[in-house]
């Protein structure tokens, strides 16, 4: 019988590498199910996002008048073209990651409450519908903090940088990683 990861207990950074390695080989066919079955279709979009991006600017590269033909010699031509297509290509990478995230996050906290079992596909996506929105909305705060934090790194110059970032990545820690987690561990 193989021994189950334990989650709550000191390790050195060795022992954490190693017991990493070792969850993701014992639980290597339920998590990777619940991947394809809940961001399986946000990869696939942001794929094919990609894809027809790559392609459009191939066709353009080969012909670089067609750009000038249709929308003129503007400096904002290229993103008359391209623009529309790298907001999907973002957006979709942005929902994979924050699919993935809530993914495993839901799955941890399940694995762990039901005692060092896998859970089933339908469990977790009853965690993801419940967090999916949370861990979207708390990415988007930080995303709208580091823009405003670079504007006010910006604007006075560079004098309260450092000032600035110590606070980014402190809301960024309590945000991304502590409050997720602690709700996922501890509902």
């Amino acid at each position: 019988m193989k021994q189950a990861v334990e989650f709550r207990k000191l390790r050195e950074f060795g022992e954490i590498i190693g017991d990493t390695f070792l969850f993701i080989k014992q639980n290597f066919k339920p998590l990777f199910k619940c991947i394809i079955y809940l961001c399986g279709i946000f990869i696939l979009a942001g794929l094919a996002s990609t894809l027809v991006q790559q392609l459009q600017m191939s066709k353009d590269m080969s012909d670089p008048m067609s750009i000038a033909k249709v929308y003129g010699n503007s400096p904002f031509s290229m993103f008359y073209r391209y623009g529309l297509q790298y907001v999907f290509i973002i957006l979709f990478f942005v929902l994979i990651y924050t699919s993935l995230y809530t993914t495993v996050m839901s799955y941890i906290s399940l694995y762990i409450s039901k005692g060092n079992t896998p859970p089933s596909v339908t469990e977790v996506w009853a965690y993801y519908k419940y967090y999916f929105l949370r861990v979207m909305g708390s990415g988007f705060v930080i995303n709208i903090m580091l823009t405003l934090l670079i504007l006010f790194c910006l604007s006075p110059g560079f004098i309260f940088w450092p000032a600035f970032i110590l606070g980014f990545f402190l809301c960024m820690i309590l945000c991304c990683y502590v409050l997720p987690a602690y709700t996922l561990f501890f509902p």
